[in-house]
């Protein structure tokens, strides 16, 4: 195999899964903001004080934006992971092989 090949694949694979984290990191900020925006509303705004529909869909939205924030956070956690296991594989395929132990 061409050497050259093989680290081009991999900092494609790198770039493509930092990319991937950047934007489930911006999600995940995104879904979370707008859940704790919808929690201190359902606390503190008057709209939503007595039990009714805008308090209902209130927190179902709520529920959304969470549930969206904890996958973004889960996909982002799973990336970094991926990432590191794919560094440590890499890493141990390109030492040469002078450096393992001799049996014997």
């Amino acid at each position: 195999m061409n050497n050259n090949s093989e680290l081009t694949a991999f900092d494609a694979s790198r770039a493509r899964r930092a990319a991937s984290m950047k934007i489930s990191l911006a999600v995940a900020l995104f879904f979370s903001l707008a859940w704790a925006l919808l929690q201190w509303s359902l606390l503190a705004g008057e709209q939503f004080a007595d039990a009714g529909i805008a308090r209902a869909f209130a927190r179902a939205e709520a529920a959304v934006c969470a549930a969206a924030a904890i996958a973004a956070i889960l996909h982002f956690a799973f990336n970094a992971v991926a990432a590191v296991v794919e560094a440590r594989r890499h890493h141990a395929v390109s030492r040469p092989a002078s450096r393992l132990p001799i049996l014997g």
